[in-house]
């Protein structure tokens, strides 16, 4: 029973030597890779990467227009403003006031002309603030604004002769409004035209007593209904120091004197036949003095 171990021993050694000398004979040269090497750790805890919301930025997107659509676009904005009742304010300057209003912002983001962001309050303010009115009614429609206004009646031009600058004023002698100089020949026909030195002027200021303004008016409108001869243009009215007299001037250079307490149509026929029988020449006439009646006085 050894001798059978002692040769399977023997065979196993031989076999083993076999193997060893055929492991030899099969090797190779090695060959070393300086490349460089990732490694993974296998127990590091993998991180997932955000992907990307698709839905999330549409919607983003999508929110955005349409913030500017209801903002900007004319969607709901104001397009047209019709105007009724103007007559002396300037329609241009007007429309001025009320675009300037319009074109503002709510918040400096908000446009005012967008219908959701529109004040009517706040557009009156602005309107009232500039022009002196007795009605004013603002009404909203669909992309349309209208207003309705009537204007207080001027009745008079003021002349700020020491400025150069021109006013209405109504029948209680007060100034509310002003009047561009290059718009002045469009109601000089229309209005007596006074003119006044080393006077402060100013909105609301009053610069005759209603009853001195009264007779102004009314004589002015019965010289350009029944006009003086021989062309005689008037080119403005002054007030004397008692508030009783109006001074005539015209263009010629002379001037006439009327006492408010006279009347209008006497003094105005004791002119007219002076200027017709004595007074053809006027060459070198300085002024005429009708505030005495029947006696005229002129030099």
């Amino acid at each position: 029973m050894s001798i059978g171990s002692n040769q399977n021993d023997l065979n196993l050694n031989e076999n083993d030597s076999f193997d060893s000398s055929s492991d030899f004979n099969s090797r190779r040269p090695m060959v070393r890779d300086y490349g460089k090497k990732f490694f993974v750790n296998p127990f590091k805890r993998r991180e997932n990467k955000p992907k990307f919301n698709t839905k999330l930025y549409v919607n983003i997107i999508l929110a955005v227009f349409a913030v500017y659509v209801v903002l900007y676009s004319d969607l709901f904005m104001i397009k047209q403003v019709d105007l009724t009742g103007l007559d002396l304010i300037d329609q241009n300057e007007f429309r001025g006031v009320v675009n300037h209003e319009l074109n503002s912002f709510k918040w400096r983001i908000l446009p005012r002309r967008n219908q959701l962001f529109f004040s009517k309050d706040k557009l009156i303010k602005a309107i009232n603030n500039k022009y002196n009115l007795d009605e004013l009614n603002v009404n909203e429609s669909w992309h349309d604004l209208s207003i309705d206004l009537v204007e207080k009646p001027a009745n008079v031009i003021i002349h700020d002769a020491n400025k150069d600058l021109f006013y209405f004023a109504n029948l209680d002698g007060k100034i509310f409004r002003g009047l561009p100089n290059d718009q002045v020949g469009k109601y000089w026909d229309r209005f007596a035209i006074l003119n006044l030195k080393n006077v402060d002027l100013s909105f609301g200021s009053s610069i005759a007593p209603g009853r001195t303004m009264n007779f102004l008016i009314k004589f002015n409108q019965e010289i350009k209904s029944n006009p003086l001869p021989a062309s005689t243009t008037i080119t403005g009215y002054e007030i004397g120091e008692n508030n009783d007299e109006i001074v005539m001037f015209t263009k010629e250079g002379w001037r006439v004197l009327f006492d408010i307490n006279n009347g209008i149509k006497p003094p105005l026929q004791n002119l007219a036949t002076l200027l017709q029988q004595k007074l053809k020449d006027r060459k070198g006439l300085q002024y005429i003095d009708l505030r005495f009646g029947s006696k005229i006085y002129y030099q």
